[in-house]
């Protein structure tokens, strides 16, 4: 199979560090961004579902013919103009962030193909699914 998947040390540390602090957006200087990555294995999955509730943007990656989650895709989420940038790497299969009620515009990256999304969440949570060929495909 054509996904890229985590080393056993890479989903533990990424299960140690289940919820991480960003750089703020310009827009909102001195306020960190939470948000949570996941979803590799059956613990995380459940911690990620647990906690969905907290964040107003829920994606989630996964490749076009099998469904299969895939991991290593690169997040930029946008506000408006001069509104500032986030910048997320190595996000998947399950990636939350706690977003302030807005429109955002994000961009996602995987296998060097990008996808651009508007996302309104100015009066409740967005869900986001992305797919992207295998690899074997592109």
């Amino acid at each position: 199979m054509a996904m890229k998947t985590c080393s056993r040390a890479a989903a533990t540390a990424a299960l140690c560090v289940a919820f991480c602090i960003a750089p703020p957006l310009a827009a909102h200087a001195g306020q960190a961004v939470p948000f949570q990555n996941g979803g590799i294995g059956d613990e995380s999955r459940q911690e990620m579902a647990a906690a969905r509730h907290q964040y107003r943007l829920r994606m989630s990656f996964a490749e076009t013919r099998s469904g299969a989650y895939i991991t290593g895709v690169s997040v930029v989420i946008e506000r408006g103009q001069n509104g500032g940038q986030l910048r997320f790497e190595d996000c998947g299969p399950l990636f939350y962030v706690a977003m302030e009620p807005g429109v955002y515009h994000v961009t996602a990256t995987y296998g060097g193909l990008s996808q651009s999304r508007v996302v309104d969440v100015r009066h409740g949570a967005r869900e986001l699914v992305l797919y992207w060929p295998a690899a074997s495909e592109s």
